[in-house]
C-alpha cells in the first residue's frame, strides 16, 4: 500500500481542456474580437503543446513559451494584440477554470476519507499564479496536504531534480520512504519519466488508451479511477 500519493494536475484531475477553452475565448473578447475560429483555437493548441514539449525537453523556458505561444499565433494569422499582456490576461482567466474531470472529486474525496494517514499533493508544471489559483478553487483543494509547482522548485517534470525538490519539502520524509510513494499522471513524457528518474513507483492514467511512443516505463497502467484505487490500496 503506498503511503505518499503525488497526483499530476492537468489531465490526471482537472478538465484543462475545458479551462484553456473558456479562457481562450473570454481573453479574445476582453481585447474587443469576437470568439476565435476552430482554426485558430486548433493552430493555438499545436504551438502551445510543441512548446510545451520543447520545455520537457529542456529547451526553452516557461516565461519564454508563455508569450511565444502567441506571438506566433498572432504573427500566422495578423491578429493585432500585443502578444504579452494578452498572455498576463489570458493566465488570470485561465486561473479561474478550477474544472475536474468526469468522477474526479468523488474518486479524490473517496481516497481522502479511505486513507486519511496518506500524504497527497499535487505535482505540476504549470504557471505558479494560474495554478494555485484553480487549485485554490477547486471542491478537492481540503484534500491534499502540499501542491508542488516546478516554477516554485526550478526544474520541471521530468527531471529528476524537480522530484528530488518534491520530496525534500514533505514534512518528514527519508529515502526509505521512496518505496511507499507513487506518481499518478497522465503524460509519460513528463509523470511517468519523471517517476523513473526519480526512481518511484507510478501509475499511468490512460483513459483513452493512448499509445506510449516514450522511452517512459509505468510500474502500472490504468483506465479509470477505480483502476487507480485498487493499485494504490493493493
Amino acid at each position: 500500500m503506498y503511503s505518499y500519493l503525488l497526483f499530476d494536475a492537468d489531465g490526471t484531475l482537472f478538465d484543462f481542456k475545458k479551462s484553456e477553452a473558456s479562457a481562450f475565448s473570454r481573453t479574445f473578447r476582453l481585447y474587443g474580437m469576437s470568439s476565435p475560429s476552430d482554426e485558430v483555437y486548433a493552430r493555438y493548441h499545436s504551438i502551445n503543446q510543441s512548446l510545451w514539449d520543447a520545455l520537457d525537453r529542456g529547451e526553452v523556458t516557461k516565461d519564454y513559451l508563455t508569450i511565444e505561444r502567441f506571438r506566433r499565433l498572432f504573427t500566422e494569422f495578423d491578429i493585432g494584440a500585443p502578444a504579452e499582456s494578452f498572455n498576463r490576461d489570458y493566465l488570470r482567466l485561465l486561473g479561474e477554470g478550477d474544472f475536474l474531470l468526469d468522477g474526479a472529486h468523488g474518486f479524490i474525496h473517496a481516497l481522502r476519507a479511505a486513507r486519511p494517514d496518506a500524504y497527497m499533493a499535487i505535482i505540476t508544471n504549470g504557471v505558479a499564479a494560474t495554478q494555485l489559483s484553480r487549485f485554490r478553487r477547486s471542491s478537492i483543494r481540503d484534500c491534499f496536504d502540499s501542491i508542488f509547482i516546478s516554477e516554485e522548485i526550478g526544474a520541471t517534470k521530468p527531471d529528476v531534480r524537480y522530484f528530488n525538490g518534491v520530496l525534500a519539502g514533505i514534512p518528514g520524509y527519508c529515502e526509505a520512504y521512496r518505496r511507499e510513494t507513487v506518481v499518478i499522471g497522465d503524460s509519460p513524457a513528463a509523470d511517468i519519466l519523471g517517476a523513473n528518474n526519480a526512481r518511484l513507483a507510478s501509475v499511468w492514467y490512460n483513459p483513452e488508451h493512448r499509445e506510449n511512443r516514450t522511452a517512459a516505463v509505468p510500474t502500472y497502467t490504468a483506465s479509470s479511477y477505480a483502476e487507480i484505487e485498487r493499485i494504490i490500496n493493493a
